[in-house]
């Protein structure tokens, strides 16, 4: 009996072995992977190019989909591809799922809300102006308040971008994790997108723009695809914020 328990121990730590080897092999294949110096320039111009051309059309990545996936579908040419292309990743299970964690940042939760209530009763012009204000809070947030000198904080695209050239020079992630680098080239040009100048309100964009919306210069009215990808560039931003904040806080403890 204890020839055979003491068999079944030395079996069960042989595989225990090999699951942590399996997992290791893994890890490092994978960070091999997210390593640029591993992927060729063209590769890399290439994936660029795909991410910032999904923002382009108002989409940031889904979280029903995995990096792998969202790199590996061909960069769509037209809005009505793209939208195609993206909205099985956002059943409305999955939208809920985004509301739900959107719960846990650090928002406005009244505005969040209602902007949510907006969304479920179909008053996408009203969603729409809600989640721009809450995208603007959070930007703002993230600033501290300028000198008296100073001119007053970013908001909309430019203050996104600060944001994430800030977070660039508190850390060197980006340069060991490509992900970052598409994801951040994704965020911006997705806020150049929804918060590109508005022109003097000549010309209308081809996809909603919170100037014209919140000046009520907007002859299209958004639709429930429109206010869809405004949740999640408001999740997927958020995300971004939380994991800077743990960087902040890494970059702290070493002092």
């Amino acid at each position: 009996m204890e020839k055979l328990l003491n068999n079944n121990i030395q079996t069960s730590l042989e595989q225990a072995e090999k699951i942590i080897d399996e997992l290791q092999s893994s890890f490092q294949m994978f960070m091999s992977r997210q390593d640029p110096k591993n992927i060729p320039e063209v590769r890399q111009t290439y994936l660029r190019e795909c991410y910032k051309s999904w923002g382009r059309f108002g989409w940031t990545t889904p979280p029903e989909a995995s990096l792998s996936e969202f790199s590996n579908i061909s960069p769509p040419t037209t809005l009505k591809e793209a939208d195609a292309l993206m909205m099985p990743y956002l059943s409305d299970h999955a939208v809920s799922n985004i509301f739900d964690a959107l719960q846990e940042y650090r928002l406005n939760p009244y505005n969040l809300n209602e902007a949510i209530s907006c969304y479920n009763y179909g008053l996408y012009t009203a969603c729409a102006s809600l989640i721009f204000g809450l995208f603007d809070f959070k930007v703002l947030s993230m600033q501290q308040m300028p000198a008296k000198d100073k001119k007053s904080r970013d908001v909309g695209r430019g203050g996104a971008k600060r944001i994430i050239r800030q977070y660039n020079d508190e850390t060197t992630l980006y340069n060991s994790f490509f992900s970052i680098t598409l994801l951040n080239d994704n965020l911006l040009s997705c806020c150049e997108t929804f918060f590109q100048h508005g022109g003097d309100f000549k010309k209308e964009p081809h996809l909603i723009n919170r100037n014209f919306i919140s000046h009520g210069m907007n002859k299209l009215p958004p639709t429930k695809t429109d206010c869809i990808k405004l949740f999640l560039l408001l999740y997927n931003f958020s995300e971004f914020l939380e994991h800077y904040a743990l960087v902040l806080e890494a970059n702290a403890s070493e002092y």
